[in-house]
């Protein structure tokens, strides 16, 4: 037989190590909502960002595809809340990279918008 009056074991904390960022901030904030700030088409891909609010702050992601930009908008949210080995979760893309193809994209998308009204102002 067991001991009975056995000591109870303290929880361990809930580690966001090796997990995909997006469901680590889930854990944390089960009713977290992604939303789309931005989508952008261009010839070489399209463009999100995505922000999440997490207590009266909100986190924004880019990326190539919107899972990278939610995601990327989960990493930065989990930094923001402290959360126990935030900066070991699974690495979804080059943050970094991402950013930049993104704002390269809008930028753009942004020149091809111009171009378009040049265009149609001539027309007119």
């Amino acid at each position: 037989g067991g001991k009975w009056p056995h000591k109870k074991k303290t929880p361990r904390p809930f580690s966001c190590a090796k997990l995909h960022p997006i469901a680590a901030l889930k854990h944390f904030h089960p009713k977290a909502e992604f939303t789309a700030v931005c989508t952008y088409h261009v010839n070489e891909g399209s463009a999100h960002v995505y922000s999440v609010v997490i207590e009266d702050v909100g986190y924004q992601g880019e990326g190539t595809t919107s899972k990278v930009a939610k995601a990327v908008a989960a990493a930065k949210a989990l930094e923001g809340i402290q959360a126990l080995d935030y900066d070991k979760v699974e690495v979804v893309a080059d943050y970094n990279q991402q950013k930049e193809i993104v704002l390269k994209r809008i930028q753009e998308w942004q020149s091809n918008q111009a171009a378009k009204e040049g265009r149609k102002r001539k027309s007119a």
